[in-house]
């Protein structure tokens, strides 16, 4: 290699480092407009969107805040798999607000709720969402293994205290204030708290016994 061969190539050197330094200066001062601009950029102070959605670390959807086309607007939980709905909380287009809690075969198992009218009800269901209890602003019911009424606890429109119990071959019996129909005159008769009506199982309902 001869004289004029090393001062090209050392030429060239210098060009390329030249070059290498314009661009590391041009990356830096990039960087420090970026950092800036971000960094006084002004935080928005609403976003707004169709739908938000929360994905675990395999991309599986764990929760999702929508407003649904038809009115229902909330927050839902699903599980592991993104596919079963876990919980729920919205609000319905009648106006209802609405929390639910489902099992893993996405059956309800809890349900609390308040009418458009602001009644509150809250719902506990069994094995594949069959209603068990009902608790409601003026009392309380519970259901059978199919869902029928068989007791409640309550106060009725009057404001007088009273249970209710019924059996599945349609008998029942009202502790407390009740109502019951005088076969004579046809009119209703209040009793008091402290009565004791059992009713039979036929179509007309018939007192069997009454105490007092």
């Amino acid at each position: 290699m001869n004289e004029a061969e090393i001062a090209r190539r050392l030429e060239k050197l210098e060009r390329d480092n030249r070059r290498l330094k314009g661009f590391a200066f041009a990356t830096m001062v990039l960087a420090a407009a970026v950092g800036g601009i971000y960094a006084t950029r002004p935080v928005p102070k609403t976003i707004t969107a169709h739908a938000f959605e929360v994905v675990d670390n395999s991309g599986s959807l764990r929760a999702r805040m929508s407003a649904d086309p038809i009115g229902d607007t909330g927050i839902r939980f699903y599980d592991a798999h993104g596919a079963l709905m876990r919980a729920m909380m919205a609000v319905l287009p009648s106006g209802e607000s609405r929390i639910e809690i489902n099992d893993a075969h996405e059956y309800t198992s809890v349900a609390i709720s308040a009418g458009p009218s602001g009644d509150p009800v809250i719902k506990l269901n069994g094995p594949q969402g069959t209603k068990r209890e009902v608790i409601g602003q003026y009392g309380i019911g519970f259901y059978d293994a199919g869902g029928s009424q068989r007791a409640v606890v309550g106060v009725n429109q009057i404001g007088a205290p009273f249970i209710s119990l019924s059996d599945a071959q349609g008998f029942s019996m009202d502790l407390g204030s009740t109502g019951t129909e005088n076969l004579t005159t046809g009119q209703t008769q209040q009793t008091s708290a402290a009565s004791i009506v059992m009713f039979g199982n036929g179509k007309g309902h018939h007192v069997i016994w009454q105490a007092p």
